[in-house]
This record gives structure tokens, C-alpha cells and sequence, in this order.
């Protein structure tokens, strides 16, 4: 009996994660973003215009409040890098969901009518970029909460219009506004609120949790590199394919000295042609190949006959510790597919996601 051809691929991508199984809602593939404020980082109020405090605010450094046309101009600066990084598109309103490190953007103005957690997955330095070229608003009451790590420091939301947080919320980061930003009574802020136009706080405004002073932003981090696809070519159904992933790659640059340590997860979906039929995960092995360490890394590697059987269960392939800093590895990745004798013909595309945390 003649045999069903089949062309499988691969889709291949990374991220950094911190715990196996956590379910992230937005996520983006991880990206160098480099937030410089200048000398607008040098207050914790700044104004374009003029500077309104009202009455009972309690834990903001009067001397971190000002005026000044220089730092305005370094604010607009700012905002300008932000709006040139790569990022990924999001709904206007932010609300109910959790967001991992990189940069978000929105046409549209940026609302948040619920709840938003921001989560660095285990690594301090991990940066979030909130843009939109409009205005800026959080509903009364909201809470923006930290997870994992997440640094108020690190966190910006940069609008080109008016920044309005309504009252008694919870807002963390810095807010940058080429306009006004307006707080409503009785919020708590922990960040910067820094406008090329006027800023007003409301009474009973509590700043807490954050200093300018050691605000000094992130220093290295960690992340890791794989290719972007796989194309394994055409096989026979009853057949087994291996395909080699080249040049996989982990590097680490955080702060430290002596044990630090990373780990890295895979997961993958099934396979599937265009009618839907599938190749499951349970036909699918991976296999750590050549793993390479720098700067006294120890490394240790696991191999599966099955790569996923349990799609909401990343696996651990690897493990290092003992490193220095700056340190990382590179591996090969050998996939073997293994398809069944009644598999229906097609091109079959499925995806591995590489994690490290």
C-alpha cells in the first residue's frame, strides 16, 4: 500500500517565563527596550506648565516637583524612543489582563476599565512599555498589581494626549504625557508622573513604594534565541523524521555575583494540516544536543521520548547554575516526528516555544 506524503514545519519562538504551567495572556517575544528618561528621571512630579498639589497628599518629595524645560525636552525624548520600539498590538482597554515584559501599542486612546497585572516571571530588570499616540485612562478604583518581580522602576505608560486616573485606584510606573496628566483623589502612586503640560494631583493622593534616588533602572537581564522556523521537509505517513535546531541560544546578563542560575522550558502544539488533522504531541521527541556553557556554568540536560503530552505542562530540557556574570549556552535541538501509517496527507505545521526563567 502506497503511502500518504505529508510536509511537516515547524514554527519556533522564545520567551522569558517563570514558572512551568503559568498562564500568560499577552505575551510578546522577548526584546531589547531601553527606556532612558535623562534628567526627567530626576523628578518624581514634572511639569511642562504648571503644578498642582492638592490638599493631604502625603509621601511625595517636594523637591522631586518641578518645572523645567530641559527635563521636558528630555521627557519628549523619551517618548519618541518609545514610540519607536517594536511592539505589539493590544485592545484600547488594558483591563483583566496579565502582561509580560516588551512593549504594547494601541492607535486608539488606552483605557483600563478593570484590573491589569503586570508580571516579570522572575526577572527583575524585565521592562514594560504601554504606547499610544492618544490619550490615556484608568477607571476609579482599578488596581494595577506586580508579580514575580515586576519593578514599578521598569514599568512606562507613554500616551500623546492626556493621562486621567480616576480616584481611590492603584497605579505603579512611570506615566509620560506630551500633555496633561490629571490624579484622581485618594489613588495611590507608585512612579512618576511626568507631563509637557500641566499636572495636577488630587487631595488625599498617597505616593508610596518607589524612589527616585535608587530608580536607576535595570541592569542586564536574561533571554534566550532560537530560529524562527523548522521546515522538516516531506516524509511518508508510517515514516520518522529528525531535523536538527540550530544554534539555540541563552544569555545571561544580570546583576550578580557567583550562583546564578536559569532554566528553560519547552511546549509545543500538535501538528496540523489544513483539513485539521493532527499529529499529536505524543509523536513528537526532543533531544538536547552538544550543550556548550561559558563563565563556570554548570549545565544539565533531559531528554523526552515525548515532547508535550499535556499542552498546558511545559517541560524542562535544561538547567544551569553555579554561573558568573555575564554567562549563557548554546545547544542543538535534534526533533524527531514520528507519524502514524494512517496519517492523511497535507502540510502539517505545528510550534515549539522555548522559555527561560
Amino acid at each position: 500500500m502506497q503511502s500518504n506524503k505529508l510536509i511537516l514545519k515547524l514554527l519556533l519562538s522564545s520567551f522569558l517565563c517563570t514558572s512551568i504551567g503559568a498562564t500568560i495572556l499577552i505575551r510578546p517575544a522577548s526584546a531589547a527596550i531601553d527606556m532612558n528618561l535623562n534628567s526627567a528621571a530626576n523628578y518624581q512630579v514634572l511639569s511642562g506648565a504648571a503644578t498642582t498639589i492638592g490638599a493631604s497628599v502625603v509621601g511625595l518629595n517636594l523637591s522631586e516637583v518641578g518645572v523645567s524645560t530641559s527635563a521636558t525636552a528630555d521627557l519628549l525624548s523619551a517618548m519618541a524612543t518609545a514610540h519607536s520600539l517594536t511592539s505589539v498590538g493590544v485592545a484600547a482597554d488594558l483591563g483583566g489582563q496579565t502582561y509580560v515584559k516588551g512593549a504594547y501599542y494601541s492607535a486608539a486612546a488606552m483605557t483600563m476599565t478593570s484590573n491589569i497585572t503586570l508580571d516579570a516571571q522572575g526577572d527583575p530588570t524585565s521592562i514594560f512599555v504601554f504606547i499610544t499616540p492618544a490619550a490615556m485612562n484608568t477607571t476609579a478604583g482599578i488596581s494595577m498589581k506586580l508579580a514575580n518581580g515586576a519593578n514599578p522602576c521598569n514599568i512606562y505608560w507613554v500616551a500623546g494626549g492626556a493621562v486621567t486616573v480616576g480616584a481611590s485606584g492603584k497605579i505603579l510606573g512611570n506615566f509620560l504625557s506630551a500633555a496633561a496628566i490629571t490624579v484622581g483623589a485618594s489613588t495611590e502612586v507608585s512612579g512618576r508622573l511626568l507631563a509637557g503640560a500641566a499636572v495636577t494631583v488630587g487631595a488625599s493622593v498617597i505616593f508610596k513604594d518607589f524612589s527616585v534616588s535608587s530608580c536607576n533602572g535595570p541592569v542586564g537581564g536574561l533571554s534566550i534565541t532560537v530560529p524562527d522556523n523548522l521546515n522538516l521537509g516531506n516524509i511518508d505517513a508510517g515514516d520518522s523524521v529528525v531535523s536538527k535546531i540550530s544554534a539555540i541560544k541563552v544569555t545571561d546578563t544580570r546583576s550578580g555575583s557567583g550562583s546564578l542560575s536559569w532554566s528553560v522550558s519547552i511546549e509545543s502544539s500538535s501538528m496540523k494540516n489544513s483539513a485539521n488533522d493532527e499529529i499529536l504531541t505524543d509523536k513528537i521527541s526532543y533531544e538536547v544536543d552538544s550543550p556548550l556553557a561559558t563563565s563556570g556554568l554548570h549545565l544539565l540536560s533531559y531528554n523526552f521520548n515525548s515532547l508535550l503530552n499535556n499542552s498546558n505542562s511545559p517541560l524542562v530540557i535544561l538547567t544551569a547554575d553555579n554561573g558568573s556574570n555575564p554567562n549563557g549556552a548554546t545547544w542543538n535541538a535534534l526533533v524527531t516526528i514520528h507519524v502514524p501509517f494512517d496519517q492523511p496527507q497535507g502540510i502539517y505545521t505545528g510550534s515549539i516555544i522555548h522559555s527561560v526563567y
